[in-house]
């Protein structure tokens, strides 16, 4: 039986953070954008460590979907950043027909998954998100429940081949996982195509 000590907590947010930092350092083809949420999403230090491969397109997150999918043309992954409910249901219409169906290597962060978002209200929230990504064609959804799940699902979604959406939260979790390979961790959810 596996034995689950507590490390500790820290937000799965921060998780993808250091995960795309680590990303910048080692693998050059990778790019982020973000929809006006540096901060939320913890990407400052991969702006500060490679600001010429960082793309702030504002609040406009349909735009920064058709944006991802044209850097994968030149051989770019780009990983995208917002709320889940602005990075899954707001943009799905260009996600389905930009991304999934012209089967694009584009990685979306959803931060602030479900309700975690509570104090902005039910604008910001969303509980179909994991329901409208795993629906469409060669969409990997990835729902990991700790900062160190977190971190790891994102260096491999680098390599997984097509879309991946990673789930985040935003207030701290207990971290009870291992910092290794993010499949070896359960109870990690993973809706491969």
């Amino acid at each position: 039986m596996t034995a689950y000590i507590n490390q500790g907590s820290n937000d799965t947010r921060s998780g993808f953070g250091d995960g795309l930092t680590e990303l910048g350092r080692t693998r050059p083809d990778v790019v982020a954008l973000c929809a006006d949420l540096i901060g939320s999403l913890k990407m400052q230090t991969f702006i500060d460590e490679n600001p010429d491969r960082f793309f702030q397109v504002g609040i406009a997150e349909a735009n920064m979907m058709g944006i991802a999918a044209g850097l994968t043309i030149g051989g770019k992954i780009p990983f995208t950043g917002t709320f889940a409910n602005f990075s899954t249901g707001r943009v799905y219409d260009q996600i389905r027909q930009s991304i999934a169906y012209s089967g694009k290597n584009v990685k979306i962060c959803a931060s602030h998954a479900g309700i975690t978002l509570g104090e902005d209200g039910a604008t910001h929230q969303i509980l179909e998100d994991i329901g409208l990504m795993k629906m469409l064609p060669g969409m990997t959804v990835i729902n990991p429940c700790d900062y160190n799940q977190t971190k790891a699902a994102t260096i491999a979604s680098a390599t997984l081949p097509g879309c991946t959406v990673c789930m985040s939260g935003n207030p701290s979790a207990v971290c009870t996982t291992p910092s290794t390979n993010w499949r070896a961790m359960p109870p990690v959810s993973l809706f491969m195509p």
